[in-house]
C-alpha cells in the first residue's frame, strides 16, 4: 500500500545549509491507493496522477487533508507517465506502450485507442499531432496521433542505452538515455531522425527539463546543467551532488 501524500511547506523553523535556506517539508493529507505515484499533474483543485500498476487516477483535492478519488482507469501494465495534448491525455504504459484515454467524464475514463512500442513506453511527448516516446532499450519512438483513434508509426531513432524521458522543441527531441547523459536529435523529418549532438554526464541520466536555452539534466549522482545555444555542442554550465 502506497500513500499519496500532499506537501505543505511550514516557513517555521527554518535551518541554513551553505547558505541557503531550507524548509521543513510536512503533509497536510494523504490516500492510501495500492501501487507507486510515478508522475503528478494539478489543475486547480484535480491532480492526475500516473500510478504505476494500479494505471491512471484522478484526485480531488479540494480538501488537501482529505483528498478522494475521482475516477481510475487501470491501464494494462505499468503507467509511468502522461502528457495532455488536443483534448485527451496520453500514458506511457510499459510494455503495453501508449495508451490515450477521453477525461471528458472523469468519473468514467474511456479508452480512445492505443498503440504498441517495440520495448517498454517510459514517457511520452506530443506536439503538434506528433507523439514521441522514451521506448527505454529502443530509444525514440515517433507516431502520428493527428487522428488519436489511429495512429500510425512514423519513424524510430535507437539511443545507445535506455531512454527514459523526451521533450521536443524547435524541431529538437531532448532524450535522457542512461549512461549516454542526454542526445539532441534533429526530428524536422519524423520519419528520418539524426543526431545532432550528445553530452555524457558523470551519472545515469534520469529526467529532464528545459528552461529558455538550458537544460537541467538529473542523474544517479546530481543535477548537471547545460548550454544548448548551440545544439552542436552542448556546454556544461555546472553540476552539483544531490548525495
Amino acid at each position: 500500500m502506497v500513500q499519496f501524500f500532499l506537501i505543505t511547506f511550514i516557513f517555521s523553523p527554518l535551518t541554513i545549509a551553505d547558505s541557503v535556506t531550507c524548509l521543513f517539508a510536512d503533509y497536510l493529507g494523504f490516500i492510501d491507493i495500492p501501487g507507486a505515484a510515478e508522475e503528478v499533474t494539478l489543475d486547480g483543485d484535480t491532480a492526475y496522477v500516473s500510478y504505476g500498476s494500479t494505471g491512471f487516477l484522478v484526485l480531488d483535492i479540494s480538501d488537501p487533508k482529505s483528498p478522494s478519488l475521482i475516477g481510475l482507469y487501470d491501464t494494462p501494465d505499468y503507467a509511468h507517465s502522461h502528457y495532455f495534448a488536443d483534448g485527451f491525455v496520453y500514458i506511457a504504459d510499459g510494455s503495453n506502450g501508449i495508451q490515450i484515454l477521453d477525461l471528458s467524464d472523469l468519473e468514467n475514463i474511456q479508452l480512445v485507442a492505443s498503440f504498441d512500442t517495440t520495448d517498454e513506453a517510459r514517457h511520452v511527448f506530443v506536439l503538434d499531432g506528433i507523439a514521441y516516446v522514451a521506448d527505454y532499450q529502443d530509444g525514440l519512438q515517433i507516431f502520428d496521433v493527428s487522428n488519436p483513434q489511429s495512429p500510425t508509426f512514423l519513424g524510430n531513432f535507437d539511443t545507445p542505452d535506455r531512454a527514459y524521458k523526451v521533450v521536443v522543441e524547435n524541431q529538437r527531441a531532448f532524450v535522457v538515455d542512461g549512461d549516454t547523459g542526454i542526445l539532441v536529435i534533429d526530428v524536422a523529418d519524423p520519419e528520418n531522425p539524426s543526431l545532432i549532438s550528445e553530452f555524457d554526464t558523470d551519472g545515469y541520466a534520469l529526467d529532464l527539463a528545459l528552461v529558455g536555452t538550458n537544460v537541467f539534466i538529473a542523474d544517479n549522482e546530481g543535477i548537471v546543467i547545460l548550454d544548448l545555444s548551440d545544439f552542436s555542442t552542448p556546454a556544461l554550465i555546472s553540476s552539483f551532488a544531490t548525495d
